[in-house]
């Protein structure tokens, strides 16, 4: 499993991770409160109440195995040794911390669709980018037409799926008829040109 896959597979418990960190000594308070009820499946806010079998929780760490420890490990004391982080008040840090996650996340998602798109998809978005209101899905075929696309190819992937390809991988939006480019894929040809991708690839 490479490192991609692993953060991938895993940013949800690393993110949860860094914010028990940084808010360890709030959640201590919070979680001894009698106004805090644990059960199996659900914390209460009881107004003071008190639950009948407060429930152990877990540390987050449990599901991961040693290496992949080590790494998130790592990767949390990098940020908190960070200067950005070190100086950015304790009430900011979380947005902070979900503001580099989210662009991670757009970067992996880049990286997966630049190792599946097309040379003539990538065309389409940058014939897009240039007609801001968009343009009629069905001029759109011609791209696709004159791909070189092997014909038992096109007989499993027809056009539409083609099309669908963009759409899921949300680069283009589908309005009626016509299709245009999102932010997002704006975005991806910035990622393409900055990391010295090329459009020049199969189909």
């Amino acid at each position: 499993m490479n490192v991609e896959a692993i953060l991938l597979a895993y940013k949800w418990p690393i993110v949860i991770v860094i914010v028990c960190i940084i808010f360890r000594k709030a959640l201590q308070r919070v979680l001894s409160s009698r106004d805090v009820g644990i059960t199996r499946n659900s914390i209460k806010i009881t107004g003071g109440q008190t639950q009948a079998e407060p429930a152990h929780v877990p540390h987050f760490q449990d599901n991961l195995r040693p290496y992949e420890r080590v790494i998130v490990d790592k990767q949390v004391e990098q940020i908190e040794n960070d200067p950005l982080y070190i100086e950015t008040p304790v009430t900011n840090r979380l947005k902070l911390v979900l503001r580099d996650l989210a662009r991670s996340n757009i970067v992996l998602h880049f990286e997966r669709v630049n190792g599946l798109i097309w040379g003539s998809q990538v065309r389409i978005l940058q014939d897009l980018n240039a007609v801001p209101e968009g343009v009629e899905l069905e001029s759109m075929r011609t791209f696709f037409d004159s791909a070189g696309i092997p014909t038992d190819v096109m007989e499993t992937y027809p056009f539409e799926q083609y099309i669908g390809f963009l759409e899921s991988s949300e680069l283009i939006l589908r309005d009626g008829t016509r299709l245009r480019i999102t932010d997002l894929g704006r975005a991806f040809l910035t990622f393409l040109v900055e990391t010295s991708r090329t459009a020049e690839r199969p189909f």
